[in-house]
């Protein structure tokens, strides 16, 4: 698909939405093109170091649960691997499938609590059009009613948005640029295991944080559909809010 790099990476093979699932597909396209639409219309604001510095966005074949932002040679780079998505997308339509979370949305009664859950929570749904047999004979939840399956996909294209947004606060916001333990920082990942140093514990607590700002900031500018805001009141039902309210008439991202 054009806009995808097939390449290997340390961590494994990319992937490309052809390679996902029917919806899938479309959803990880969307992400993408959305994290690109962002970074160009960044440009003109961005420091003559990154104007002409292409990025990309790599999803990578690997099931862990993992992300993370580096700075290459000429390009600036965020991967996402696969696993990322696969548990996203099981843990939210799994609480979304149990009639005890957010039980004023949709019609409860069509939803089964979930029985024999594993120890770490609901299943990643495997998302390739290649999975194995023995991934799509594990138990997966996907809400009954309507509403529910609604909500539970806005919240993780949320989360996706939020999750590349936060990377890209990472590169823009110069943190790859800072040294740790001596060494420059050309990597910073998501999910890592925890760092025991008090200092640098310090800092990638600030940098957490200013990625995620920027990524608050960008995603409360990101432009609701009608159909999306329409849904999204209807969750809600805030006295005196309407769709106006939920779908940004700003430029949309």
């Amino acid at each position: 698909m054009q806009g995808f790099i097939a390449m290997h990476t340390l961590d494994g093979p990319t992937l490309n939405p052809d390679q996902f699932q029917s919806p899938f597909d479309e959803a990880i396209n969307d992400l993408v093109e959305k994290g690109h639409v962002l970074h160009t219309s960044l440009q003109d604001y961005m420091r003559p170091r990154w104007k002409h510095r292409p990025l990309e966005i790599l999803i990578i074949d690997n099931p862990e649960l993992y992300a993370y932002a580096m700075d290459c040679a000429d390009r600036d780079r965020i991967c996402v691997f696969r696993g990322t998505f696969e548990r996203l997308y099981g843990t939210i339509l799994g609480l979304l499938s149990t009639p005890t979370f957010l039980p004023m949305i949709g019609d409860v009664r069509l939803e089964v609590a979930p029985q024999d859950l594993p120890a770490g929570g609901f299943r990643p749904i495997p998302l390739l059009r290649n999975s194995s047999n023995a991934d799509r004979q594990s138990p997966f939840f996907f809400p009954n009613d309507q509403q529910r399956m609604i909500l539970a996909e806005i919240l993780i294209g949320l989360a996706l948005a939020f999750l590349v947004y936060h990377e890209m606060g990472h590169i823009l916001g110069g943190h790859l640029e800072f040294p740790l333990t001596n060494a420059a920082l050309s990597t910073i990942s998501e999910f890592a295991q925890p760092v025991n140093e008090p200092d640098t514990y310090a800092l990638r607590h600030v940098l957490e944080c200013d990625a995620a700002a920027f990524s608050c900031h960008v995603t409360s500018l990101v432009h609701n559909n009608n159909k999306m805001a329409e849904s999204l009141c209807g969750f809600v039902n805030a006295p005196g809010s309407g769709p106006k309210d939920l779908g940004v008439t700003g430029r949309p991202l």
